[in-house]
């Protein structure tokens, strides 16, 4: 055909351009101001749109509709410009070395591969110009887009806002390689959306807050680069050369609507319009500039129907040993590096994109949400939920479990729901229920973390203060008495049940889960505790002992220390007690070392120390267990007396199994920072957060003590009762 064109794929474009012929279907109403490489050619304005091409596969004759979303529209632009990372971005494969450069070239090489609207394999085969790598287009009329009769392949996402000139991509690439230099393999078939280097790295702090005046234009301003050639069929007067064809376009978008047209509609005056234009986003402004245009609007409003959250959010999946009595086995948590979290069981893990959901409408979108290396939470649904919500889906280096915050969440997670679990004599198979709760009350609990500024981080996430009216009222699995409406006389209508957290989605704020004794749960508002006259009834004393034991028959019996993990539960270290009233026992038996061949690690003084190291919000504790090995077996690294010139390298284990790399300059500097200037090991206290009572605590009745000479007197001792210590570095021990 006389009018066929090109798509070409260019580099230099971080954009893709789309020129004349293009069938447009959607105006994004972002126009991008474009500036030539010389200021004194002036700015041009052009508008951002989604258009169609045609394409006829050269091989079997098929024809596609190409859709290319949130592309620069340059009108006399004669060809077309593809951005390969605008397409890799929605997950589109883009393979642009020529075959004749590639070792053993395939049916994919030097092409374009994705799949069409119905799910089928499509490959789209590049062709040569000179150098450059392009496919044979043609426009198509309106008609044809609405008969619908030829398959649609999107090249580039429609709801994931993109802003080629984030510096995010600039650090996830660099951090695909290690210090030394070496790329870091990936873990699934196809790769992830991102990945983040490290911890202390700017791509996991927290998102700019929309509220500092001196952040808000830095998050809106997105730059475009351009590169456009060939410009040669362009009718342009001469005395007004357009930037376009002068090599590289530098462009910004603007606000949908402006100070001025905000002012005339809302009948404000400039001043506070300009200012509340500068304070608020428009992501979902849709206005017709064209009424000829015939066509209907997307549907999908995630990115307004939602509230968004100022901070990133880490999500990782964590598996329970006992499927609950709903039958979940897993659960999902998500958290911040400041203690905000929620947790949400789930029966398997393919549902994990269920939770995101449940994260979006009871909660908020955040700006980004870091996630491993797992197919669950990084392809899929989970991720096509992300970018429906303009959320950025980012995935942590892989093998470095530690920098996932997510990690240590679960951890306390896991070590407050079996506390509580283990002091009520809960059934077991109701931990789904605890550990939702206990993400709650984590959430809303003021912890010693710098970046809460004195505040709970329910209040950090939301910005508003937070309420606990709905978790403070009782404990967990607390008797209480709550109104069954069915029971009719001579029933009493105040039935005997046992707290379980409050009922989200359900009734009023204060609407509460309510064990019955058959396993089941029921959500009622109308609930109260027990009073003292109650607590003192022997019939109702004796009903409780029923419902316990009919719940158990339901439910099963109750969770014991067995039941948990050594990691899952609350550390609990040998201690010495008092010369009067301390505990009995020898000493620990100190068995001679077993003699070993030497080895590096012989009389090596790092080997075997204890660290704390950051790991998300906080820190974790680890153990070095011995030298790092190349692959010849040989440690790596020299000993030297100055720990900064010391180049040996060694395996840190944490306390759940994970392993990390660590140099011996950075184990030096971590053990002087625990210890004070007489070499002490110091670790600060917190607070106390539970106790615990065991059998060799003294009873009431044996606290009245008779002397010989008939006078008496109450003894005083804690021998029997622990204390359950939270130390600074967020972990727990009794």
């Amino acid at each position: 055909m006389d009018n066929d064109t090109t798509l070409e794929s260019d580099s230099h474009a971080d954009t893709c351009v789309l020129g004349g012929g293009t069938l447009e279907i959607l105006d994004h109403e972002q126009p991008v101001n474009v500036q030539g490489y010389d200021p004194a050619l002036g700015v041009r304005q052009y508008r951002t749109i989604t258009g169609v091409l045609a394409y006829v596969h050269p091989y079997s004759g098929q024809r596609y509709h190409l859709v290319i979303h949130q592309a620069v529209h340059i009108p006399d632009l004669p060809h077309h410009l593809l951005c390969p990372n605008q397409c890799r971005a929605h997950g589109v494969s883009i393979y642009d070395c020529p075959r004749i450069y590639v070792d053993r070239p395939d049916y994919e090489s030097h092409s374009v591969v994705t799949r069409d609207e119905y799910g089928e394999n499509v490959v789209l085969p590049f062709f040569l110009s000179g150098v450059t790598s392009l496919l044979n287009v043609e426009p198509i009329s309106r008609n044809e887009w609405d008969d619908h009769a030829y398959p649609r392949v999107t090249l580039t996402d429609l709801d994931l806002s993109w802003d080629p000139s984030s510096k995010v991509y600039e650090d996830q690439e660099n951090a695909m390689v290690d210090p030394r230099g070496h790329p870091i393999e990936r873990d699934t078939a196809r790769g992830p959306l991102m990945v983040i280097n490290l911890v202390c790295t700017t791509t996991c702090d927290d998102a700019a807050d929309v509220s500092s005046q001196s952040n808000f234009a830095n998050v809106l301003r997105s730059n475009v680069n351009i590169s456009h050639v060939n410009v040669a069929n362009v009718s342009k007067v001469a005395a007004e050369p357009d930037p376009a064809s002068l090599g590289n376009v530098y462009s910004t978008k603007k606000k949908q609507v402006d100070s001025i047209t905000l002012a005339k509609r809302w009948h404000i005056d400039h001043g506070r319009a300009k200012k509340t234009v500068k304070l608020t986003t428009q992501r979902g402004v849709r206005t017709t500039l064209h009424p000829s245009l015939s066509r209907r609007y997307p549907t999908n409003d995630r990115m307004l129907r939602y509230t968004r959250l100022p901070h990133p959010v880490f999500t990782d999946t964590l598996k329970a040993g006992t499927k609950s009595k709903r039958g979940n086995v897993y659960g999902q948590a998500y958290c911040t590096q400041f203690g905000w979290s929620r947790c949400h069981p789930m029966t398997h893990k393919s549902v994990a994109h269920e939770t995101l959901s449940l994260l979006f409408k009871r909660d908020g979108v955040p700006p980004k949400i870091v996630a491993d290396n797992s197919k669950e939470q990084s392809l899929g649904k989970f991720a096509k939920k992300c970018r429906e919500a303009d959320c950025h889906l980012v995935n942590t280096e892989p093998h470095s479990p530690w920098m996932m915050a997510a990690e240590g969440c679960i951890k306390e997670l896991k070590r407050g729901s079996s506390r509580k679990m283990l002091t009520t004599g809960t059934p077991k198979r109701l931990w789904d229920h605890c550990i939702e709760l206990e993400a709650l009350i984590r959430s809303h609990t003021a912890l010693d973390i710098y970046a809460l500024q004195g505040e709970v981080p329910e209040t950090l996430m939301t910005g508003q203060t937070a309420d606990i009216s709905n978790l403070c009222e009782y404990e967990w699995f607390q008797w209480v008495m709550y109104y069954e409406p069915p029971l009719s006389y001579p029933d009493d209508k105040m039935c005997i049940g046992r707290y379980m957290g409050p009922a989200i989605d359900v009734g009023s704020a204060v609407t509460y889960k309510i064990l019955k004794p058959n396993g089941k749960y029921v959500c009622r508002s109308t609930v109260c505790p027990w009073t003292l006259a109650e607590e003192a009834n022997p019939a109702l004393m004796a009903e409780r002992e029923t419902f316990m034991t009919q719940a158990k028959e339901a439910l099963g019996p109750s969770a014991t220390i067995s039941d948990f993990d050594d990691v899952d539960l609350t550390p609990d270290f040998d201690y010495y007690g008092d010369e009067e009233d301390g505990f009995e026992g020898t000493p620990d038996e100190v068995l001679p070392p077993k003699l070993l061949p030497p080895t590096p690690e012989a009389d090596d003084n790092y080997v075997g120390a204890q660290l704390m190291l950051p790991r998300g919000d906080s820190v974790a504790q680890g153990r070095v267990v011995k030298r790092l090995r190349d692959n010849d077996g040989n440690p790596i690294g020299r000993a030297n007396e100055n720990p900064i010139l010391d180049t040996r390298e060694y395996v840190v284990e944490f306390d759940d199994g994970m392993e990390a790399e660590l140099a011996a300059n950075a184990i030096a500097q971590n053990m002087y920072a625990q210890c004070d200037p007489e070499g002490n090991k110091y670790v600060l206290l917190d607070s106390l957060i539970d106790f615990r009572r065991s059998t060799t605590a003294l009873c009431y009745a044996d606290q009245k003590i008779t002397r010989d000479d008939g006078r008496t007197y109450m003894r005083r001792s804690t021998a029997g009762w622990q204390i359950c210590a939270q130390w600074k570095d967020g972990s727990s021990s009794w």
